[in-house]
């Protein structure tokens, strides 16, 4: 079977401890009236971090997609 790497890939584990913090805190926290979101942050910005250095590695610009998505939605709403 071929292998397939993706430039996230790099962002997977991080990615999965966040979201499986996320999922705890928005379950057993927010919803029961606790909204001090901090408990998760560290593993966010990690996260973004790394998501942000492989962009970086790959040459993909944030504001470039953005504005293509911006000039797709105003064409589909003309």
């Amino acid at each position: 079977m071929c292998s397939i790497n993706y430039p996230m890939d790099a962002c997977q584990s991080l990615k999965e401890k966040y979201d499986t913090c996320f999922n705890f805190w928005f379950a057993e926290k927010f919803l029961k009236g606790d909204h001090n979101d901090s408990m998760c942050s560290q593993l966010l910005e990690s996260y973004k971090e790394c998501v942000q250095k492989v962009m970086k590695e790959h040459n993909i610009n944030v504001k470039e997609i953005e504005s293509n998505d911006f000039e797709i939605e105003k064409t589909s709403k003309s």
